[in-house]
Parts: structure tokens; sequence; C-alpha cells
């Protein structure tokens, strides 16, 4: 009869860690709201806009609710022709609402990062609404 009990007591405990740990992926996969898009066709100074934004944006931008997903140097033309653009840098940078990513850009804790991008740096910033 013990057995039973602890056979009982295991179980439930298993179906309330595994009922928590389905709680805990599925809050980890939700999909962002709104992506900002970041692409620079001109970088003048490269090692200072390491220095400047790539070195500190990405703990801003978790600070400030988002999840950088993308940054590279590293882009590849898939369809034939060439891009409406040149780009050299691309980011996407995931936020649960267009209202948080107009937030992050004019955020007080932006201000220095966004002054040093308007001054040595040519392309856009956008965000546009997930799906």
């Amino acid at each position: 009869m013990k057995t039973q009990y602890t056979a009982a007591l295991a179980l439930v405990a298993g179906i309330a860690i595994g009922a928590v740990s389905v709680g805990a992926l599925y809050a980890q996969g939700k999909a962002p709201g709104a992506y900002a898009i970041v692409a620079y066709t001109e970088i003048a100074d490269p090692a200072g806009y390491k220095t400047n934004v790539v070195d500190k944006a990405p703990a801003l931008i978790e600070k400030l609710g988002g999840q950088l997903l993308v940054a590279t140097n590293d882009i590849t033309v898939l369809r034939e022709g060439t891009p409406p653009f040149p780009v050299k840098r691309y980011a996407i940078i995931g936020f649960d609402s267009i209202d948080k990513a107009k937030d992050w850009y004019a955020s007080a804790e932006m201000k220095d990062i966004n002054a040093y991008i308007n001054d040595k740096t040519k392309g856009r910033i956008f965000a546009v609404k997930a799906r």
C-alpha cells in the first residue's frame, strides 16, 4: 500500500513539473509583435561604430524590452539583381509592439547611441508590425 502512495505522489509531482516546464517553454517561444529593422548603407567609422554602438546597444535593447535577433555585416543576396540599396550592416530587433519599438528608439538611454548613428552612418531604421 505504501508503494502505491509513493508511486501516486511521484506521478502527481511529475505532472506538476511537466506543466510548469511547458508553460515556461511557451512563454519563451512568444513571437514578437513588432520588429525594428536597421539597415545601414554606410558606416563612416567602423571602429568607432563598434565601440559606440555594437558594444553598447545590445544591453540597452534588452533593458528596454527588445530582443536582438539579427546583427550582421554578412548579407547574401538571394534574388537576381542588386538590392535596392547596398547594405553594409543589418539588424532586426523584436519587440512586443510598435509602441515598445518607438519607446526604445526615443529613450533617454539611446540618445547618445542615436546621436552617433545619425552623425556617422547612413541608412534606415524603421519598425514593422508582425503578423
